[in-house]
């Protein structure tokens, strides 16, 4: 984890390699994605999910760790969102345990960059040919 929130993707990759339990999360009960994203560390939101380590989960604060990440305000989290979403499955249209919804949180972060990288997954998905039927 302290790697994952410092941004040391090549020791998390090692790590990882070396048959770490990513399931063993910190204090508060976070895991990896969820550190990644908090801290907008794209490169090691990419290395997690080479390692097949699923950012589809709910923490029981009631967030995914993608909400971590569109709270975040550097282009960093906003490409965060991008990988969760375009190589993490993560679906544009998430919501929170309340039905809070990923635009809504980016929206009132105010980062445009975030803003338009939701918008434009969530354009993307309703143009697929699976959401035409």
């Amino acid at each position: 984890m302290a790697a994952c929130l410092a941004g040391k993707a090549e020791v998390v990759d090692f790590l990882l390699s070396k048959g770490a339990d990513y399931t063993i999360g910190e204090k508060d009960g976070y895991f990896p994605h969820d550190g990644a994203g908090f801290q907008g560390r794209p490169a090691v939101t990419s290395v997690l999910l080479k390692h097949n380590i699923s950012p589809d989960y709910v923490h029981r604060d009631g967030y995914p760790p993608i909400f971590r990440a569109a709270w975040g305000r550097t282009d960093n989290h906003a490409e965060v969102i991008r990988i969760l979403i375009d190589e993490g499955g993560v679906s544009p249209t998430i919501t929170d345990a309340r039905g809070i919804s990923l635009l809504d949180v980016a929206s009132r972060t105010g980062i445009e960059k975030t803003v338009e990288v939701v918008q434009k997954a969530i354009a993307s998905q309703k143009g697929s040919p699976k959401n035409e039927l």
